[in-house]
């Protein structure tokens, strides 16, 4: 049985624990909300240049584009989008596997740009190629998102590699988050055989639609990555918020036991040291 004095010092520790992680608690979810205020803007920012992209590559006239031919080239391009920091529960896990189930069913060789710290050690030690890894410590900044859409662009021009995919998270509640992956490049158009759609009532794109998706996915690319990195942010945000108050209840929980241990092993030593006194007493008499 421990004694007294272990008892107190565990309690002592598990009250410090606690501090911090409510601590952290509160400081995610102030981040949390100021997260949820950038995203709904920037959803309509890249939920807007999609269906805009997904319009006009709907024309059968799009499929002369640029980003939407097919590359001669086995290589696949990963954007995995995770956090640099842990303690946010199954976050970081559940988009490594992700990206990981992904590529086991292309069975391509990869080529990985990781946003965050963690999705690159995860990838990394389970032997796939991470060409470059970038900080999501700070807050989601459109320029981030511009770099990573330029290199992206170099080397599917380039030839480096086929196709392009975001590994990512999207915010749906505080309590539930969804990993997904999606398709940026080639952009998927309608085939060569599909009915002539009439511009009467829609959107008309001059010269043509594949002239407009060359100039347009550029700025497509960078507006979908740097989405897909704001709801990453969030679902962050959210995770670690609901673990940490997990952890400070657990800590709560973990305080009263050890409290009631001591509380019952202190009655305990207080009713044997009167037992002992009377039977002293009596023994004098």
């Amino acid at each position: 049985m421990p004694s007294l004095k272990h008892v107190k010092r565990r309690i002592t520790s598990v009250r410090s624990t606690k501090q911090i992680t409510k601590a952290m608690d509160l400081v995610a979810a102030s981040k949390l909300a100021r997260m949820k205020a950038l995203l709904s803007s920037a959803r309509g920012l890249y939920k807007g240049a999609d269906a805009m992209i997904t319009d006009a590559a709907s024309f059968p006239q799009a499929c002369g584009s640029v980003y939407a031919a097919s590359r001669p080239s086995d290589k696949i391009a990963y954007i995995v989008i995770a956090s640099d920091r842990g303690l946010c529960g199954g976050y970081n896990s559940s988009v490594g596997k992700l990206a990981m189930a992904h590529m086991q069913e292309h069975r391509a060789q990869e080529q990985v740009i990781a946003l965050g710290a963690r999705a690159a050690s995860f990838l990394d030690r389970r032997g796939k190629n991470v060409c470059s890894s970038h900080s999501t410590s700070s807050a989601p900044s459109y320029e981030q998102a511009q770099a990573v859409a330029r290199r992206v662009l170099e080397g599917y021009m380039a030839g480096e590699f086929g196709e392009v995919y975001v590994v990512f998270t999207r915010f749906l509640t505080t309590v539930t988050h969804q990993p997904e992956v999606v398709k940026l490049l080639p952009i998927e158009t309608a085939p060569d055989n599909a009915p002539l759609r009439s511009p009467v009532g829609e959107v008309r794109y001059e010269p043509s639609p594949a002239d407009f998706l060359d100039s347009a996915v550029p700025a497509y690319l960078e507006m979908m990555i740097y989405g897909c990195v704001v709801e990453a942010a969030v679902c962050e945000h959210a995770a670690r918020m609901m673990s940490m108050s997990s952890a400070t209840k657990n800590a709560q929980e973990i305080i009263e036991t050890l409290t009631l241990s001591y509380n019952r092993s202190r009655q305990s030593m207080i009713t044997q040291e009167i037992n002992e006194i009377v039977s002293g007493a009596n023994a004098l008499n």
